[in-house]
């Protein structure tokens, strides 16, 4: 069946069709991979840094449940991501907590 549209003159359109598919289809998966790794780092900085007996499991499972779905989220997860990376615990708490009130407690 799809050899007769390409018969017809209709396969680069059908190609075009199925490229813009399968990549918008693979943004989405890098999306949310870099989603999972963000809540991941997220959680543990803030389990070594103000809490010690943080539970980076349930933070997580909280965290990718809301990322992906609300934009503000998203935009505060990275904003977080990239206050903590390369700080000090001092400097995180000093400078990070309010990027990442809603993320962490």
């Amino acid at each position: 069946m799809l050899l007769n549209p390409i018969r017809q003159g209709r396969g680069p359109l059908l190609s075009l069709l199925l490229g813009l598919a399968l990549g918008l289809g693979l943004g989405a998966l890098q999306a949310c991979d870099s989603n999972a790794s963000d809540c991941s780092a997220v959680c543990h900085r803030y389990r070594d840094c103000v809490s010690s007996n943080y539970d980076t499991g349930a933070c997580q499972t909280k965290c990718q449940d809301q990322a992906g779905k609300n934009r503000d989220f998203d935009d505060r997860l990275a904003h977080c991501r990239s206050c903590s990376e390369d700080r000090s615990c001092s400097e995180i708490v000093a400078s990070c907590i309010p990027a990442c009130v809603g993320i962490v407690p």
